[in-house]
Formats: structure tokens, sequence, C-alpha cells
């Protein structure tokens, strides 16, 4: 999902560009985070495709800024913290759902 998101700000960024914009601002992506992530490496490819690193030049210039919503119980909260992105503008969300009500 990181890289799909990744390809598509770039690609929408291209495309207004050649429509003449000169000024774009930056994406904003509120993600739902229900529980534990499972993928080893989500960590890795969200800083590799989502973040950028000015003292370097490398990463997404055009990076989203970055809003984790917590729903439920289940997610770490430094899973959540670690998606908060760019550090000094974003925080995690939580939204406390109960189970029951969620229809899980």
């Amino acid at each position: 999902m990181f890289r799909a998101l990744a390809r598509l700000v770039a690609d929408d960024v291209r495309v207004l560009r050649a429509d003449g914009y000169e000024r774009i601002h930056r994406p904003l992506v509120f993600f739902l985070v229900s529980g534990p992530n499972h993928d080893p490496d989500w960590n890795q490819v969200f800083r590799e495709t989502l973040t950028y690193d000015r003292k370097t030049g490398t990463g997404m210039k055009q990076y989203p800024v970055f809003f984790p919503v917590g729903v439920g119980a289940d997610p770490p909260d430094e899973t959540l913290d670690r998606l908060a992105y760019p550090q000094r503008k974003a925080r995690p969300i939580w939204h406390a759902m109960p189970r029951a009500s969620a229809g899980w």
C-alpha cells in the first residue's frame, strides 16, 4: 500500500505540473490502523517510499503529511508514532471504538 500511494502521489504531481500548476500542496493522508502489523518490513518500506531526508536529499520530496488513526484497542502506540510524518507536523489520532459496535 505504501508503494502504491507513493506512485499515486508522484503521478498526480506529474499530471498537475503538466497541466500548468506551479504550486502543488502536499497531500494529507489519514491512515486507519486497527491492529498490529504482521509485515516485518512495513517501517522500512514506509521510510523508503513516503518520507524525505532533507540532509541527504533522499526519499520522496513530495511526501504526504501522514496522520495514523488508531481504531479500536489493538494498534500499538509505537506503530502509530512511527507512522506520524513528518514528526513536527503530524501526530497519531486515536478513535476509541468498542469491537462490538464495529461489527467484529
